[in-house]
């Protein structure tokens, strides 16, 4: 059920109480009930629908224009997924792929315009990283860099008695010191337009899952 039913719904329900109850302890209003109520109920509709219709219809929305965005974590999942409805949108896309020439990677080069170029990324070396900025920054022509979506992310291992300390190390790396170093790295290129902004999500992570632990 859609939720704005439901607030109207309230507010209806809400108005007529209120009516009833003045109309009891004050006899002559009773009268003006008929005329009160049609304006109220006819003022919630009109105001339902304006709630609903300026999140649909009048909400401003980005304009590509001269605006980049880099996305790690693009061979599959989420990063996959932005980087070319990004692409549909007129943005000019940088997507990070760790196997730059096959997979996911492949699919984007097959499917989205010129505007997407592939980097190859890994986000557990500097040196990957740095390579990528790099790219990056060479192959804007005349663009804003104006956001950076860190979406590259693992999940490996499961509860703790079944998950070795590499599993740990491993998501540490990719999920936190990964994000950190592409954060470190693009925040500079980011801030010179004036605008940029840098957000983290991704496709895959660790699951909070329940542990077992034995009893005396």
């Amino acid at each position: 059920m859609d939720r704005w039913f439901l607030i109207w719904f309230v507010y209806v329900a809400g108005t007529a109480s209120v009516f009833e109850i003045a109309c009891t302890v004050v006899p002559f209003l009773d009268k003006y009930y008929s005329l009160a109520a049609r304006t109220v109920f006819w003022f919630v509709v009109a105001h339902s629908i304006f709630v609903f219709t300026r999140d649909k219809i009048f909400k401003q929305r980005v304009k590509a224009g001269n605006k980049a965005v880099f996305i790690t974590g693009c061979d599959s999942g989420f990063g996959n997924q932005l980087a070319k409805q990004l692409d549909s949108k007129g943005f000019r896309v940088f997507a990070g792929c760790l196997f730059s020439y096959n997979g996911g990677a492949a699919e984007l080069k097959r499917s989205c315009s010129s505007r997407l170029h592939i980097v190859h990324l890994d986000v557990t070396k500097d040196e990957s990283v740095q390579k990528a900025k790099e790219f990056v920054k060479n192959n804007l022509a005349g663009c804003d860099l104006w956001a950076v979506v860190n979406n590259a992310g693992v999940l490996k291992g499961f509860t703790v008695e079944f998950s070795k300390m590499s599993d740990y190390q491993d998501t540490l790396e990719v999920n936190t010191l990964g994000q950190v170093r592409v954060t470190n790295a693009f925040c500079p290129c980011s801030e010179s337009a004036g605008e940029g902004s840098s957000t983290s999500t991704a496709s895959q992570g660790e699951p909070v899952a329940p542990t077992w632990q034995p009893t005396q």
